[in-house]
């Protein structure tokens, strides 16, 4: 029976005996051509992502920016849904999918077959700028979908520009770090020049218990600096900074200096950190 709470093609709606002129009307919501689902259903990108597979034959994979949005790795929006085939001859076209053509390793994730995070990280180097594509590696190893090692392999095995520039980020990539913006505060110091801070870096006490956690910190220079982020209010990772665009320091117990920075300043400032 046609689940059509669920992606589905118009040649299995017809052969299930849903009349054409049905899935013109509004009981049924259009996603590509010839590709509908009911209309009841909320429009989701995993939705979009089966529908645009179900053009291809099954060895097809979302690939690129559709198979980290399954796989939920921050990315920059991009409207198309990205598809990767094995052979020229299994390219479809339809408008809002792009094609690739491009033997690789997949997997299924939430249901979906997908790009192993290796791949993507290299497909990824195609579409994302340098600091975009460490937000991707950086997440991808806090959440133990790849590792620093595997994703440097797979930046190697790829030429050209794409592979330098995939060869450039995964250097970059660093573990433990929570969020996005954490990633963007540390690139913005780094490719401005100044000495790579520690990630994450923990105060215990005496008997070992975590009695602080610092962003990013330099021991020798008794420097920490620390992204006022929406995350470290509500515990979630998207991003999101804060609006203020202020800069509070103070010094810590330990008589080190510390820095926080908020959303806005760490997007608005490019030139200097300072």
């Amino acid at each position: 029976m046609l689940d059509t709470r669920r992606p589905f093609t118009r040649s299995d709606a017809l052969a299930a005996g849903v009349p054409a002129s049905l899935l013109r009307g509004s009981r049924f919501r259009k996603i590509f051509r010839g590709v509908y689902v009911d209309a009841a259903v909320m429009a989701s990108t995993r939705e979009r992502t089966e529908a645009a597979l179900l053009i291809f034959p099954d060895s097809a994979r979302a690939s690129h920016t559709s198979a980290a949005r399954i796989y939920e790795v921050p990315v920059p929006t991009i409207a198309q849904e990205h598809v990767s085939v094995g052979r020229a001859e299994e390219r479809r076209h339809r408008e809002g999918i792009v094609c690739h053509v491009s033997p690789g390793d997949s997997r299924l994730t939430r249901g979906v077959r997908v790009s192993t995070p290796e791949v993507m990280f290299v497909e990824l180097a195609e579409l994302l700028e340098l600091v975009d594509l460490v937000v991707v590696g950086d997440n991808l190893v806090r959440t133990g979908r790849a590792s620093r090692e595997s994703l440097s392999e797979a930046a190697r095995s790829a030429r050209g520009v794409v592979g330098r520039l995939a060869c450039s980020a995964a250097a970059l990539i660093r573990e433990g770090v929570d969020s996005p913006m954490e990633t963007r505060l540390r690139l913005l110091l780094v490719l401005a020049g100044c000495p790579e801070p520690q990630v994450n870096a923990t105060l215990r006490g005496g008997d070992g218990e975590v009695l602080r956690r610092y962003d990013l910190s330099w021991n020798t220079a008794r420097l920490i600096v620390e992204y006022d982020g929406r995350h470290h209010i509500d515990g979630s990772h998207s991003g999101s900074g804060t609006s203020t665009g202020v800069m509070r320091s103070r010094t810590t117990d330990g008589g080190s200096s510390s820095s926080r920075r908020t959303g806005s300043t760490v997007t608005r400032q490019r030139r200097s950190p300072w």
